[in-house]
Protein backbone atom coordinates (compact mmCIF):
# COMPACT_ATOMS: atom_id res chain seq x y z
CA UNK A 1 0.00 0.00 0.00
CA UNK A 2 1.68 3.25 -1.15
CA UNK A 3 -0.15 6.72 0.67
CA UNK A 4 -0.86 9.57 -0.40
CA UNK A 5 1.28 12.72 0.55
CA UNK A 6 -0.93 14.21 2.92
CA UNK A 7 -0.12 17.16 5.46
CA UNK A 8 -1.56 15.85 8.19
CA UNK A 9 -1.40 12.16 10.01
CA UNK A 10 -5.18 11.30 9.63
CA UNK A 11 -5.15 13.12 6.16
CA UNK A 12 -2.62 10.51 5.21
CA UNK A 13 -4.87 7.45 6.89
CA UNK A 14 -7.90 8.68 5.45
CA UNK A 15 -7.05 9.16 1.86
CA UNK A 16 -4.68 6.11 1.69
CA UNK A 17 -5.02 4.19 -1.76
CA UNK A 18 -3.66 1.22 -3.68
CA UNK A 19 -1.44 1.06 -6.52
CA UNK A 20 -2.95 -1.46 -9.39
CA UNK A 21 -1.00 -3.04 -12.06
CA UNK A 22 -2.56 -2.29 -15.12
CA UNK A 23 -0.98 -2.69 -18.52
CA UNK A 24 -1.60 0.36 -21.01
CA UNK A 25 -0.06 -0.13 -24.46
CA UNK A 26 2.14 2.98 -24.43
CA UNK A 27 2.03 4.36 -21.17
CA UNK A 28 2.81 3.17 -17.73
CA UNK A 29 2.22 0.64 -16.02
CA UNK A 30 1.23 1.76 -12.76
CA UNK A 31 -1.87 3.99 -12.42
CA UNK A 32 -3.21 5.55 -8.90
CA UNK A 33 -6.48 5.19 -7.99
CA UNK A 34 -8.28 8.52 -7.11
CA UNK A 35 -10.81 8.56 -4.17
CA UNK A 36 -13.51 8.66 -6.95
CA UNK A 37 -12.40 5.58 -8.54
CA UNK A 38 -13.57 3.74 -5.47
CA UNK A 39 -17.33 5.07 -6.09
CA UNK A 40 -17.88 2.99 -9.30
CA UNK A 41 -20.69 1.11 -10.15
CA UNK A 42 -20.97 -2.35 -8.46
CA UNK A 43 -18.62 -0.93 -5.43
CA UNK A 44 -19.43 -1.94 -2.00
CA UNK A 45 -21.50 1.09 -1.86
CA UNK A 46 -23.56 -0.76 -4.25
CA UNK A 47 -23.58 -3.48 -2.39
CA UNK A 48 -24.43 -1.85 1.13
CA UNK A 49 -26.63 0.37 -0.37
CA UNK A 50 -30.37 -1.45 0.45
CA UNK A 51 -29.52 -2.38 3.84
CA UNK A 52 -28.26 1.66 5.22
CA UNK A 53 -30.38 3.85 6.65
CA UNK A 54 -29.42 7.07 5.23
CA UNK A 55 -31.37 9.05 7.18
CA UNK A 56 -29.86 8.07 10.50
CA UNK A 57 -26.95 10.15 10.17
CA UNK A 58 -26.59 13.54 12.13
CA UNK A 59 -27.10 15.74 9.34
CA UNK A 60 -29.70 14.00 7.22
CA UNK A 61 -32.24 15.45 5.50
CA UNK A 62 -34.81 13.63 7.04
CA UNK A 63 -33.51 15.11 10.46
CA UNK A 64 -33.51 18.82 8.86
CA UNK A 65 -37.08 18.11 8.20
CA UNK A 66 -37.87 17.30 11.56
CA UNK A 67 -36.30 20.77 13.10
CA UNK A 68 -32.55 18.75 14.53
CA UNK A 69 -30.46 21.59 15.20
CA UNK A 70 -27.66 22.22 17.59
CA UNK A 71 -28.38 23.40 20.83
CA UNK A 72 -29.38 27.67 20.86
CA UNK A 73 -26.35 30.03 21.39
CA UNK A 74 -26.09 30.22 25.05
CA UNK A 75 -28.31 27.26 26.33
CA UNK A 76 -26.91 23.62 27.63
CA UNK A 77 -23.38 25.03 28.10
CA UNK A 78 -22.53 23.17 31.35
CA UNK A 79 -23.43 19.32 29.73
CA UNK A 80 -22.08 20.41 26.36
CA UNK A 81 -18.52 21.54 28.71
CA UNK A 82 -17.97 18.29 29.87
CA UNK A 83 -19.12 16.49 27.00
CA UNK A 84 -16.42 18.57 25.06
CA UNK A 85 -13.85 17.53 27.72
CA UNK A 86 -14.62 13.78 27.60
CA UNK A 87 -13.88 14.48 23.52
CA UNK A 88 -11.19 15.93 24.36
CA UNK A 89 -9.28 14.22 26.98
CA UNK A 90 -9.94 11.08 29.07
CA UNK A 91 -9.52 7.87 26.88
CA UNK A 92 -9.50 5.58 29.93
CA UNK A 93 -13.45 6.45 29.89
CA UNK A 94 -13.91 5.33 26.54
CA UNK A 95 -17.69 5.43 26.47
CA UNK A 96 -20.22 8.28 27.55
CA UNK A 97 -23.64 7.82 28.51
CA UNK A 98 -25.72 11.18 28.59
CA UNK A 99 -29.61 9.61 30.04
CA UNK A 100 -32.52 11.87 30.74
CA UNK A 101 -36.33 12.00 30.36
CA UNK A 102 -38.16 12.25 27.15
CA UNK A 103 -37.84 15.82 25.80
CA UNK A 104 -34.99 16.76 27.88
CA UNK A 105 -32.99 17.52 24.76
CA UNK A 106 -30.79 14.88 24.67
CA UNK A 107 -30.55 14.53 20.80
CA UNK A 108 -30.02 18.08 20.45
CA UNK A 109 -27.19 18.00 22.73
CA UNK A 110 -25.83 14.81 20.94
CA UNK A 111 -26.68 16.77 17.28
CA UNK A 112 -24.38 19.69 18.85
CA UNK A 113 -21.34 17.18 19.62
CA UNK A 114 -21.69 15.51 16.43
CA UNK A 115 -21.40 18.37 14.11
CA UNK A 116 -18.65 19.66 16.72
CA UNK A 117 -16.78 16.54 15.72
CA UNK A 118 -17.20 16.67 11.96
CA UNK A 119 -16.03 19.90 12.09
CA UNK A 120 -12.94 18.52 13.83
CA UNK A 121 -12.91 15.68 11.56
CA UNK A 122 -13.38 13.48 14.50
CA UNK A 123 -16.65 11.96 13.94
CA UNK A 124 -16.45 8.70 12.33
CA UNK A 125 -20.12 7.33 12.57
CA UNK A 126 -23.61 8.53 13.87
CA UNK A 127 -27.18 7.42 13.89
CA UNK A 128 -29.81 8.45 15.40
CA UNK A 129 -32.59 6.09 16.08
CA UNK A 130 -36.63 7.41 16.11
CA UNK A 131 -39.36 5.06 17.08
CA UNK A 132 -41.82 4.60 14.33
CA UNK A 133 -38.95 5.42 11.12
CA UNK A 134 -38.26 2.15 10.05
CA UNK A 135 -34.49 2.33 9.05
CA UNK A 136 -33.95 4.24 12.03
CA UNK A 137 -35.03 1.94 14.46
CA UNK A 138 -33.91 -1.03 13.13
CA UNK A 139 -30.46 -2.94 14.63
CA UNK A 140 -30.44 -4.68 11.56
CA UNK A 141 -29.24 -1.93 9.36
CA UNK A 142 -26.67 -0.32 12.31
CA UNK A 143 -23.65 -2.18 11.39
CA UNK A 144 -24.20 -1.59 7.19
CA UNK A 145 -25.03 1.97 7.73
CA UNK A 146 -21.93 2.22 9.88
CA UNK A 147 -19.63 0.59 7.63
CA UNK A 148 -21.07 2.78 4.95
CA UNK A 149 -20.06 6.33 6.90
CA UNK A 150 -16.75 4.84 8.22
CA UNK A 151 -15.96 4.10 4.24
CA UNK A 152 -16.44 7.14 3.40
CA UNK A 153 -14.46 8.92 6.27
CA UNK A 154 -11.24 6.11 5.82
CA UNK A 155 -11.53 5.62 1.76
CA UNK A 156 -8.42 3.50 2.83
CA UNK A 157 -11.01 0.62 4.33
CA UNK A 158 -13.06 0.29 0.91
CA UNK A 159 -10.82 -2.40 -0.83
CA UNK A 160 -10.82 -4.39 2.76
CA UNK A 161 -14.44 -4.03 2.94
CA UNK A 162 -15.07 -5.00 -0.57
CA UNK A 163 -13.48 -7.58 -0.97
CA UNK A 164 -15.24 -9.05 1.94
CA UNK A 165 -18.67 -8.25 0.84
CA UNK A 166 -17.33 -10.22 -2.91
CA UNK A 167 -16.65 -13.11 -0.97
CA UNK A 168 -19.99 -13.37 1.38
CA UNK A 169 -22.51 -11.19 0.23
CA UNK A 170 -24.62 -12.26 3.06
CA UNK A 171 -23.00 -10.11 5.71
CA UNK A 172 -25.47 -7.46 5.93
CA UNK A 173 -27.68 -10.46 7.17
CA UNK A 174 -25.66 -12.42 9.32
CA UNK A 175 -25.61 -11.75 13.68
CA UNK A 176 -24.55 -8.54 15.15
CA UNK A 177 -21.23 -9.97 16.23
CA UNK A 178 -20.39 -11.29 12.39
CA UNK A 179 -21.36 -8.01 11.28
CA UNK A 180 -19.05 -6.06 13.58
CA UNK A 181 -15.87 -7.97 12.92
CA UNK A 182 -16.34 -8.64 8.88
CA UNK A 183 -17.67 -4.87 8.33
CA UNK A 184 -16.18 -3.13 11.20
CA UNK A 185 -13.28 -4.59 12.97
CA UNK A 186 -10.88 -6.27 10.03
CA UNK A 187 -11.47 -3.69 7.36
CA UNK A 188 -9.79 -0.97 10.17
CA UNK A 189 -6.93 -3.42 10.85
CA UNK A 190 -5.72 -3.13 8.11
CA UNK A 191 -5.00 0.62 8.44
CA UNK A 192 -0.84 0.05 9.49
CA UNK A 193 -0.49 3.93 10.28
CA UNK A 194 -1.38 4.93 13.96
CA UNK A 195 -5.08 6.25 14.17
CA UNK A 196 -5.88 9.30 16.83
CA UNK A 197 -9.36 8.27 18.64
CA UNK A 198 -12.56 8.94 16.59
CA UNK A 199 -15.81 9.74 18.24
CA UNK A 200 -19.20 8.02 17.17
CA UNK A 201 -22.08 9.12 18.53
CA UNK A 202 -25.34 7.23 19.23
CA UNK A 203 -28.64 9.07 19.93
CA UNK A 204 -31.66 7.36 21.38
CA UNK A 205 -31.08 3.66 22.40
CA UNK A 206 -34.50 3.43 23.71
CA UNK A 207 -36.08 4.03 20.56
CA UNK A 208 -34.67 1.30 18.72
CA UNK A 209 -37.41 -1.22 18.02
CA UNK A 210 -37.28 -5.10 18.39
CA UNK A 211 -35.66 -7.52 20.88
CA UNK A 212 -34.18 -5.54 24.31
CA UNK A 213 -31.43 -8.50 24.18
CA UNK A 214 -30.45 -7.11 20.45
CA UNK A 215 -30.06 -3.32 21.59
CA UNK A 216 -28.33 -5.03 25.24
CA UNK A 217 -26.12 -7.54 22.50
CA UNK A 218 -25.48 -4.04 20.27
CA UNK A 219 -23.82 -1.68 23.26
CA UNK A 220 -21.96 -4.47 24.39
CA UNK A 221 -20.38 -5.56 20.99
CA UNK A 222 -19.25 -1.53 20.97
CA UNK A 223 -17.98 -1.14 24.20
CA UNK A 224 -15.92 -4.58 24.28
CA UNK A 225 -14.33 -3.67 20.44
CA UNK A 226 -12.89 -0.38 21.84
CA UNK A 227 -9.31 -1.92 22.90
CA UNK A 228 -8.88 -3.08 19.28
CA UNK A 229 -10.27 -0.28 17.40
CA UNK A 230 -9.45 3.74 18.05
CA UNK A 231 -13.53 4.57 18.53
CA UNK A 232 -14.87 6.27 21.72
CA UNK A 233 -18.41 6.06 21.73
CA UNK A 234 -21.09 8.94 22.99
CA UNK A 235 -24.70 6.86 23.54
CA UNK A 236 -27.90 9.14 24.69
CA UNK A 237 -31.28 7.60 25.98
CA UNK A 238 -33.66 7.44 28.56
CA UNK A 239 -33.01 5.81 31.79
CA UNK A 240 -35.13 2.32 30.75
CA UNK A 241 -33.98 -0.29 32.66
CA UNK A 242 -32.63 -2.78 30.21
CA UNK A 243 -30.03 0.19 29.53
CA UNK A 244 -29.32 0.91 33.24
CA UNK A 245 -28.77 -2.71 33.38
CA UNK A 246 -26.65 -3.23 30.27
CA UNK A 247 -24.08 0.54 31.52
CA UNK A 248 -24.35 -0.60 35.24
CA UNK A 249 -22.83 -3.84 34.40
CA UNK A 250 -19.39 -4.30 35.69
CA UNK A 251 -17.57 -4.50 32.89
CA UNK A 252 -19.04 -1.45 30.87
CA UNK A 253 -19.52 0.08 33.93
CA UNK A 254 -15.43 0.78 34.53
CA UNK A 255 -15.35 2.38 31.03
CA UNK A 256 -18.19 4.95 31.19
CA UNK A 257 -18.32 8.71 31.94
CA UNK A 258 -21.70 8.84 33.28
CA UNK A 259 -24.37 12.11 32.86
CA UNK A 260 -27.51 12.49 33.82
CA UNK A 261 -29.58 15.59 32.77
CA UNK A 262 -31.53 16.28 35.59
CA UNK A 263 -27.82 16.86 37.14
CA UNK A 264 -27.87 20.01 34.98
CA UNK A 265 -30.12 22.56 35.68
CA UNK A 266 -32.06 23.71 32.38
CA UNK A 267 -34.09 26.73 33.75
CA UNK A 268 -31.68 29.42 32.41
CA UNK A 269 -32.09 27.74 28.63
CA UNK A 270 -35.38 27.72 28.86
CA UNK A 271 -35.91 31.11 29.94
CA UNK A 272 -33.46 32.21 26.86
CA UNK A 273 -35.18 29.75 25.03
CA UNK A 274 -38.78 30.96 25.44
CA UNK A 275 -37.51 34.97 25.80
CA UNK A 276 -35.92 34.42 22.23
CA UNK A 277 -38.25 32.46 20.13
CA UNK A 278 -41.50 34.57 21.91
CA UNK A 279 -39.95 37.62 20.85
CA UNK A 280 -40.19 36.56 17.54
CA UNK A 281 -43.54 35.38 17.39
CA UNK A 282 -44.16 38.78 18.51
CA UNK A 283 -41.89 40.58 15.89
CA UNK A 284 -43.96 38.10 13.39
CA UNK A 285 -47.20 39.01 14.43
CA UNK A 286 -47.02 42.56 15.68
CA UNK A 287 -50.10 43.68 13.24
CA UNK A 288 -52.39 41.51 15.53
CA UNK A 289 -50.61 42.23 18.67
CA UNK A 290 -50.22 46.00 18.38
CA UNK A 291 -52.26 46.38 21.65
CA UNK A 292 -50.17 43.73 23.78
CA UNK A 293 -47.75 45.94 26.28
CA UNK A 294 -44.08 45.16 26.26
CA UNK A 295 -42.48 42.69 26.95
CA UNK A 296 -44.44 39.86 25.78
CA UNK A 297 -44.20 37.26 27.82
CA UNK A 298 -44.09 39.69 30.68
CA UNK A 299 -41.23 38.94 33.33
CA UNK A 300 -43.97 37.29 35.46
CA UNK A 301 -45.39 35.19 32.99
CA UNK A 302 -42.29 34.14 31.80
CA UNK A 303 -41.06 32.71 35.39
CA UNK A 304 -44.89 30.94 35.31
CA UNK A 305 -43.71 29.55 31.86
CA UNK A 306 -40.44 28.39 33.02
CA UNK A 307 -41.66 26.52 35.77
CA UNK A 308 -44.44 24.77 34.52
CA UNK A 309 -41.79 23.15 31.94
CA UNK A 310 -40.17 21.40 34.38
CA UNK A 311 -36.78 21.56 32.51
CA UNK A 312 -38.34 19.80 29.66
CA UNK A 313 -37.17 21.43 26.30
CA UNK A 314 -40.25 19.22 24.26
CA UNK A 315 -42.62 21.06 26.49
CA UNK A 316 -41.32 24.61 25.39
CA UNK A 317 -40.69 23.83 21.65
CA UNK A 318 -44.44 22.51 21.47
CA UNK A 319 -45.35 25.71 23.70
CA UNK A 320 -43.88 28.19 20.79
CA UNK A 321 -45.25 26.14 17.62
CA UNK A 322 -48.49 26.07 19.15
CA UNK A 323 -48.77 29.95 20.01
CA UNK A 324 -47.19 30.54 16.52
CA UNK A 325 -49.27 28.65 14.62
CA UNK A 326 -51.81 31.60 13.27
CA UNK A 327 -54.82 29.71 14.28
CA UNK A 328 -55.22 32.03 16.77
CA UNK A 329 -54.40 35.00 18.93
CA UNK A 330 -50.89 34.13 20.09
CA UNK A 331 -51.70 36.30 22.80
CA UNK A 332 -54.78 34.23 23.59
CA UNK A 333 -53.00 30.92 22.96
CA UNK A 334 -50.49 32.09 25.43
CA UNK A 335 -52.99 32.71 27.90
CA UNK A 336 -54.65 29.43 27.43
CA UNK A 337 -50.96 27.45 27.83
CA UNK A 338 -50.76 29.44 31.21
CA UNK A 339 -54.04 27.86 33.04
CA UNK A 340 -52.76 24.40 32.23
CA UNK A 341 -50.92 22.24 34.83
CA UNK A 342 -47.00 21.35 34.40
CA UNK A 343 -45.26 19.24 31.91
CA UNK A 344 -45.78 18.10 28.46
CA UNK A 345 -49.09 15.97 28.92
CA UNK A 346 -51.46 18.99 29.67
CA UNK A 347 -50.24 21.14 26.55
CA UNK A 348 -50.65 18.20 24.65
CA UNK A 349 -53.93 17.87 25.78
CA UNK A 350 -54.97 21.32 25.00
CA UNK A 351 -53.26 21.06 21.33
CA UNK A 352 -55.16 17.93 20.48
CA UNK A 353 -58.58 19.59 21.55
CA UNK A 354 -58.48 22.26 19.44
CA UNK A 355 -57.64 19.91 16.48
CA UNK A 356 -60.61 17.61 16.65
CA UNK A 357 -62.85 20.01 15.31
CA UNK A 358 -61.35 19.32 11.86
CA UNK A 359 -63.37 16.60 9.77
CA UNK A 360 -61.43 12.64 9.74
CA UNK A 361 -58.71 13.79 12.56
CA UNK A 362 -58.67 11.00 14.75
CA UNK A 363 -58.32 8.39 11.69
CA UNK A 364 -55.79 10.49 10.11
CA UNK A 365 -53.65 10.54 13.68
CA UNK A 366 -54.45 7.07 14.28
CA UNK A 367 -52.84 6.25 10.63
CA UNK A 368 -49.61 8.02 11.88
CA UNK A 369 -49.04 6.65 14.64
CA UNK A 370 -49.73 2.82 13.62
CA UNK A 371 -48.86 2.06 10.66
CA UNK A 372 -46.28 -0.05 10.26
CA UNK A 373 -44.13 2.22 8.54
CA UNK A 374 -44.72 6.15 7.63
CA UNK A 375 -45.97 6.59 3.77
CA UNK A 376 -45.84 9.95 2.13
CA UNK A 377 -49.29 12.33 2.57
CA UNK A 378 -50.47 11.14 -0.82
CA UNK A 379 -49.74 7.41 -0.29
CA UNK A 380 -51.62 7.83 3.08
CA UNK A 381 -54.65 9.70 1.61
CA UNK A 382 -55.03 6.55 -0.89
CA UNK A 383 -54.85 4.49 1.84
CA UNK A 384 -57.63 6.12 3.98
CA UNK A 385 -59.21 6.81 0.39
CA UNK A 386 -58.61 10.61 1.36
CA UNK A 387 -57.64 13.08 -0.75
CA UNK A 388 -54.12 14.74 0.20
CA UNK A 389 -56.16 17.67 1.11
CA UNK A 390 -58.25 16.54 3.48
CA UNK A 391 -55.42 14.78 5.15
CA UNK A 392 -53.84 18.24 5.17
CA UNK A 393 -57.12 19.90 6.51
CA UNK A 394 -57.38 16.58 9.26
CA UNK A 395 -54.14 18.05 11.05
CA UNK A 396 -54.44 21.40 10.31
CA UNK A 397 -54.67 22.48 14.22
CA UNK A 398 -51.62 19.59 14.78
CA UNK A 399 -48.54 21.93 13.23
CA UNK A 400 -47.23 21.94 16.88
CA UNK A 401 -47.13 18.50 17.18
CA UNK A 402 -46.56 16.99 14.07
CA UNK A 403 -44.08 17.97 11.46
CA UNK A 404 -46.44 18.22 8.11
CA UNK A 405 -44.43 18.46 4.86
CA UNK A 406 -44.71 20.80 2.52
CA UNK A 407 -44.69 18.05 -0.12
CA UNK A 408 -46.73 15.19 -0.69
CA UNK A 409 -44.29 12.84 -1.77
CA UNK A 410 -42.55 12.95 2.24
CA UNK A 411 -44.60 11.78 5.41
CA UNK A 412 -46.03 13.51 8.48
CA UNK A 413 -44.61 12.51 11.51
CA UNK A 414 -44.69 13.37 15.50
CA UNK A 415 -42.65 16.24 16.27
CA UNK A 416 -41.15 14.21 19.49
CA UNK A 417 -41.51 10.52 20.58
CA UNK A 418 -43.03 11.65 23.41
CA UNK A 419 -46.43 12.43 21.67
CA UNK A 420 -46.45 8.89 20.28
CA UNK A 421 -46.28 7.21 24.42
CA UNK A 422 -48.91 9.70 25.29
CA UNK A 423 -51.22 8.55 22.45
CA UNK A 424 -51.02 5.13 23.14
CA UNK A 425 -51.20 5.31 27.09
CA UNK A 426 -54.80 5.51 27.80
CA UNK A 427 -54.03 6.56 31.68
CA UNK A 428 -52.25 9.58 30.22
CA UNK A 429 -54.06 10.04 26.82
CA UNK A 430 -57.38 9.93 28.69
CA UNK A 431 -60.05 11.11 25.64
CA UNK A 432 -57.86 11.07 23.36
CA UNK A 433 -56.63 7.49 23.66
CA UNK A 434 -56.14 5.98 20.32
CA UNK A 435 -56.93 2.59 20.83
CA UNK A 436 -54.30 -0.29 18.74
CA UNK A 437 -57.13 -2.47 18.15
CA UNK A 438 -59.54 0.21 16.89
CA UNK A 439 -57.50 1.29 14.33
CA UNK A 440 -55.36 -1.36 13.26
CA UNK A 441 -59.24 -2.96 12.37
CA UNK A 442 -59.28 0.40 10.21
CA UNK A 443 -56.25 -0.30 8.78
CA UNK A 444 -57.10 -3.81 7.89
CA UNK A 445 -59.94 -3.05 6.25
CA UNK A 446 -58.85 -0.23 4.35
CA UNK A 447 -55.68 -2.90 3.00
CA UNK A 448 -58.26 -4.93 2.10
CA UNK A 449 -60.04 -3.28 0.20
CA UNK A 450 -57.39 -1.73 -2.06
CA UNK A 451 -56.33 -5.55 -2.83
CA UNK A 452 -59.50 -6.32 -3.77
CA UNK A 453 -60.36 -3.67 -5.84
CA UNK A 454 -56.83 -3.95 -7.80
CA UNK A 455 -57.40 -7.73 -8.65
CA UNK A 456 -60.93 -7.29 -9.37
CA UNK A 457 -60.26 -4.37 -11.78
CA UNK A 458 -56.27 -4.51 -12.44
CA UNK A 459 -55.66 -1.96 -10.65
CA UNK A 460 -52.39 -0.01 -11.27
CA UNK A 461 -49.78 -0.34 -8.53
CA UNK A 462 -48.13 1.96 -6.16
CA UNK A 463 -46.79 2.58 -2.99
CA UNK A 464 -50.10 2.38 -0.94
CA UNK A 465 -51.07 -0.86 -2.59
CA UNK A 466 -47.37 -2.28 -1.84
CA UNK A 467 -47.96 -1.36 1.46
CA UNK A 468 -51.54 -2.70 1.39
CA UNK A 469 -49.77 -6.25 0.27
CA UNK A 470 -47.06 -6.62 2.46
CA UNK A 471 -48.57 -5.70 5.91
CA UNK A 472 -52.23 -6.75 5.72
CA UNK A 473 -51.82 -9.48 7.95
CA UNK A 474 -49.42 -7.32 10.31
CA UNK A 475 -52.48 -5.27 11.06
CA UNK A 476 -54.67 -8.26 11.24
CA UNK A 477 -51.81 -10.05 13.52
CA UNK A 478 -52.21 -7.15 16.05
CA UNK A 479 -55.89 -6.95 16.45
CA UNK A 480 -55.86 -10.55 17.45
CA UNK A 481 -53.32 -9.27 20.46
CA UNK A 482 -55.91 -7.08 22.07
CA UNK A 483 -58.57 -7.55 24.52
CA UNK A 484 -61.93 -7.75 22.38
CA UNK A 485 -60.37 -10.25 19.89
CA UNK A 486 -62.72 -12.89 20.87
CA UNK A 487 -65.75 -10.67 19.98
CA UNK A 488 -64.18 -9.76 16.86
CA UNK A 489 -63.57 -13.08 15.68
CA UNK A 490 -67.00 -13.77 16.33
CA UNK A 491 -68.50 -10.68 14.86
CA UNK A 492 -69.40 -10.43 10.89
CA UNK A 493 -66.21 -8.96 10.16
CA UNK A 494 -64.37 -11.83 10.47
CA UNK A 495 -67.14 -13.37 7.88
CA UNK A 496 -65.12 -10.81 5.70
CA UNK A 497 -61.91 -11.40 6.54
CA UNK A 498 -62.22 -15.19 5.78
CA UNK A 499 -63.62 -14.46 2.55
CA UNK A 500 -60.94 -12.25 1.68
CA UNK A 501 -58.57 -15.33 2.52
CA UNK A 502 -60.52 -17.64 1.09
CA UNK A 503 -60.32 -15.88 -2.50
CA UNK A 504 -56.74 -15.26 -1.95
CA UNK A 505 -55.83 -18.91 -1.79
CA UNK A 506 -57.83 -19.65 -4.95
CA UNK A 507 -57.67 -17.04 -6.89
CA UNK A 508 -54.96 -14.32 -5.82
CA UNK A 509 -52.60 -16.15 -4.38
CA UNK A 510 -49.77 -15.86 -7.54
CA UNK A 511 -50.82 -12.15 -7.49
CA UNK A 512 -50.23 -11.12 -4.19
CA UNK A 513 -46.65 -13.01 -3.64
CA UNK A 514 -45.85 -11.27 -7.02
CA UNK A 515 -46.91 -7.85 -5.48
CA UNK A 516 -44.36 -8.87 -2.55
CA UNK A 517 -41.57 -8.25 -4.41
CA UNK A 518 -38.86 -10.69 -2.58
CA UNK A 519 -37.89 -13.50 -0.37
CA UNK A 520 -37.09 -11.31 2.23
CA UNK A 521 -41.07 -9.74 2.58
CA UNK A 522 -42.62 -12.99 2.20
CA UNK A 523 -41.14 -14.41 4.88
CA UNK A 524 -41.80 -11.66 7.00
CA UNK A 525 -45.32 -11.75 5.93
CA UNK A 526 -46.16 -15.37 6.50
CA UNK A 527 -44.53 -14.89 9.73
CA UNK A 528 -47.60 -12.57 10.37
CA UNK A 529 -49.79 -14.85 8.86
CA UNK A 530 -48.61 -18.01 10.77
CA UNK A 531 -49.02 -15.44 14.39
CA UNK A 532 -52.62 -14.73 13.27
CA UNK A 533 -53.45 -17.88 12.13
CA UNK A 534 -52.40 -19.18 16.22
CA UNK A 535 -54.35 -16.49 17.51
CA UNK A 536 -57.48 -17.53 15.95
CA UNK A 537 -56.58 -21.10 16.54
CA UNK A 538 -56.72 -20.36 20.15
CA UNK A 539 -59.97 -18.00 20.00
CA UNK A 540 -62.01 -20.38 18.33
CA UNK A 541 -60.79 -23.13 20.76
CA UNK A 542 -61.72 -20.94 23.84
CA UNK A 543 -65.17 -19.47 22.26
CA UNK A 544 -65.76 -23.23 21.73
CA UNK A 545 -64.94 -24.27 25.26
CA UNK A 546 -66.90 -21.10 26.73
CA UNK A 547 -70.29 -22.64 24.55
CA UNK A 548 -69.81 -25.86 26.24
CA UNK A 549 -69.99 -24.54 29.78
Amino acid sequence: MLPIASSTPLGVIRSSTTLTQTPVSGTCSCICLSRSDHLKPASLFDILEKRVAFNAAYNSGEREAENASTCLEGTREDVIRKISGWVRGNTDLPICWLQGPAGSGKSTVAHTIAKQCDDNQKLAFSFFFSRGKLDRSDTAKFFPTFAHQLAQFFPAIQTSMQHALADDASIPFQRLDDQIKKLIIDPILTIKEPIPPMIVVIDGLDECGGDEGLVQKLIWLLVHIRPRLPFRFLFTSRPEPHLEQTFESPSTKSKTYFLALRDFNARDDVRRYLRLHLSEVRERENRLMRDVPRPWPSRNDLEVLVERSEGLFIYVSTLVKFVADRNGLPQQKLQVVMMAHKGVDPLYDQVLSEARKFENFERVIGAIVYLHEPLPVRELGQILGLQSGQIRLALRGCQSIFTIPNIDVESVQPCHASLRDFLTDDNRAKGHFLDPMKHHIFILVDCLKLITTSVENDAESGMHLDYACRNWCYHFSLVLVHQGAISFIESEFSGEVVNFIKKMEKQWLKHWIYKLGNFNVVETVLKYCDSSLAKITVGLIFTEFRGVC
